[in-house]
């Protein structure tokens, strides 16, 4: 397989294409592609609580105001221990969310950015850590479901889907790398004798297929697929590269290893990104594509470079720019829009059930056929936890910035807002509270968010009936109106909350 390599050192080989070492400023001018275009930031590995992470957010800001993104793609492992005494979150209203992140990426040109998220393995180092975050309420803090999508509109019949998945079960199934993410694990009811991985990778798999005729498919995890091939691997990672270039993903993006590196692969089809130094940086780690490793040096540039990356995607090519802590941008790849794969189908052999909590958090369902399309400038808007099958699609018209060292063109094209909602009126019995009774005192009231309820406490049977649906909700945390086990009292029981 040919791979293009970025920010090493390398040997001539006619198959490698090297770009300008990390320490060095001699990078080329800068230049955007030509609008309309989506942009996005990408950070993986930030929340250190550290100078590295505040030195990576401020050179984030100033990039943002060059090329105006709509969003941060947020590749996990997003609260370290840092100065706290724990790791991870413990509670929904930790104060880690303020100061590792909030009060960090607090400058004028990314403060007003959602981020688009996905959880790493630092973030189940606490009992119900990984709960918290996905509950964790903050309009820029966009984390609605283990797995679930967006769809961009780039330009007039130009679309681009982004899978934002969860790659911990896949990393390290039931062995997980500390106990209390062994323990969450349980509690959400994950196990191989579940097929908890394979349900996943079939979801994964399905939800691609449903994507197959957009131009752009963009897979976001934590854990790497190709970039690192001797760390952290396990068959189901491997399972999930082999779905990527099944289907010829534009791109697949992760961090999890604290380093930056890219490459072109799956017959120039794909792009493997990897940018997990926003807060910390580690040892280089050889790709899967071992072929190459004779051609490294000892100098591996990007082993000791904090940084950010840059996606830029219009009608024609997706292309990552990648961009350190001192503003050096190290270099730039890019693939052409993709074309409908063709006599393939995906594996439904373990395709499960939208309620299933071995893939879902909440009912976040695959992609629908069709969607809502919002048309704005220069922004986007957020896909929410989902109770019928919806997605949200958002048209882009981006303001089009060309700039190098001679020369700088604006011109910005407008479009208007355009949103469909639909309002379901909720009827049915009210909820009698001495119904909720029986014997003992349930820990809250159910139509309120807070600890695992106890089925035993409810006479009707509610409770029974959302405890098989939903396990979590009666063993880990009963969750918030966007989560299921509050909704359910109505969805599964008919009941009403006021």
């Amino acid at each position: 397989m040919n791979a293009y390599l970025i920010g090493l050192v390398l040997t001539a080989a006619s198959t490698v294409y090297a770009l300008p070492a990390a320490g060095v400023n001699t990078a080329a001018p800068f230049t955007l592609l030509p609008g309309p275009a989506f942009d996005a930031l990408i950070v993986g590995d930030w929340g250190t609580d550290n100078s590295d992470q505040t030195a990576v957010a401020a050179q984030m800001n100033i990039w943002a105001a060059k090329t105006q993104p709509s969003a941060i793609i947020n590749l996990g492992d997003n609260f370290y221990q840092g100065q706290a005494s724990y790791e991870a979150v413990q509670a929904v209203n930790d104060p880690k969310f303020a100061s590792y992140w909030k009060n960090v990426y607090n400058g004028d040109s990314i403060k007003s950015l959602p981020w688009w998220s996905v959880l790493g393995n630092h973030d189940w180092y606490t009992v119900n850590s990984q709960i918290y975050e996905l509950e964790y309420q903050d309009p820029n803090w966009i984390l609605p479901d283990f797995f679930y999508t967006k769809r961009v509109q780039i330009d007039t019949g130009v679309f681009a889907t982004f899978l934002f998945i969860e790659t911990d079960f896949l990393a390290y199934n039931a062995g997980g790398s500390k106990n209390a993410m062994d323990q969450n694990f349980q509690a959400m009811g994950w196990s191989t004798s579940a097929k908890t991985n394979k349900k996943q990778l079939a979801w994964i798999e399905n939800a691609i297929a449903q994507a197959n005729n957009d131009q752009y498919i963009i897979v976001v995890g934590h854990h790497p697929t190709y970039t690192c091939g001797g760390k952290d691997s396990s068959p189901d990672l491997q399972a999930l590269l082999a779905i990527l270039n099944k289907w010829n993903v534009s791109a697949y993006m992760n961090g999890h290893s604290h380093s930056m590196a890219g490459y072109v692969t799956n017959n120039g089809k794909t792009l493997q990104v990897q940018s997990g130094s926003g807060g910390q940086v580690s040892s280089y780690c050889a790709p899967v594509d071992t072929s190459f490793s004779a051609q490294l040096t000892t100098d591996q540039s990007l082993e000791a470079s904090l940084g950010f990356s840059h996606l830029r995607i219009n009608k024609n090519q997706i292309q990552v720019d990648w961009i350190t802590s001192s503003g050096t941008l190290v270099g730039s790849l890019s693939v052409p829009a993709r074309v409908p794969v063709s006599g393939v189908v995906p594996d439904k052999t373990y395709l499960t059930s939208p309620t299933d909590a071995s893939v879902h958090f909440s009912l976040a369902p695959l992609p629908a056929t069709t969607s809502v399309v919002n048309t704005k400038t220069s922004t986007t808007t957020s896909t929410t936890k989902a109770i019928t099958p919806t997605s949200t699609t958002v048209s882009i018209a981006k303001t089009s910035l060309v700039t190098s060292s001679k020369t700088k063109t604006t011109s910005t094209t407008t479009t208007t807002t355009t949103t469909t909602t639909t309002t379901t009126t909720q009827t049915g019995p009210t909820i009698n509270p001495a119904k909720w009774n029986q014997g003992k005192k349930c820990a809250h009231d159910p139509c309120s968010t807070g600890s695992a309820l106890d089925p035993s406490c409810d006479k009707s049977g509610c409770l029974t009936a959302i405890g098989n649906a939903y396990p979590y909700c009666v063993n880990v945390h009963w969750g918030n109106n966007k989560a299921p086990c509050v909704d359910s009292i109505y969805d599964i029981c008919g009941f009403v909350c006021q």
